[in-house]
């Protein structure tokens, strides 16, 4: 037995300069630049028999398709099915 483990990452997801930035109350058109980065951020925790990973991304929205593409991927590295999926 070997105890609880936890791993950590975040990486930068700030759209390029000249992405479609979609029809929403902050703006429109396409992205000029940025002020600030945006991140996804992983916290993962697990033991011998387990494992739970979280994900954080700083979004106001998300697509239906990307959130399918997110599940695809995510499948990729699990080893069990991903039985569920949250949005907040």
């Amino acid at each position: 037995m070997s105890g609880l483990r936890a791993g950590a990452a975040k990486a930068i997801i700030t759209p390029s300069v000249g992405y479609p930035m979609g029809d929403w109350a902050l703006g429109q058109g396409l992205s000029t630049g940025a002020n600030d980065h945006l991140y996804a951020k992983a916290l993962v925790l697990g033991d011998d028999a387990r494992q739970i990973g979280i994900v954080a991304l700083d979004l106001t929205g998300i697509a239906k398709e990307t959130v399918g593409g997110i599940r695809t991927r995510a499948a990729s590295y699990c080893s069990d099915y991903i039985r569920r999926m949250e949005l907040e």
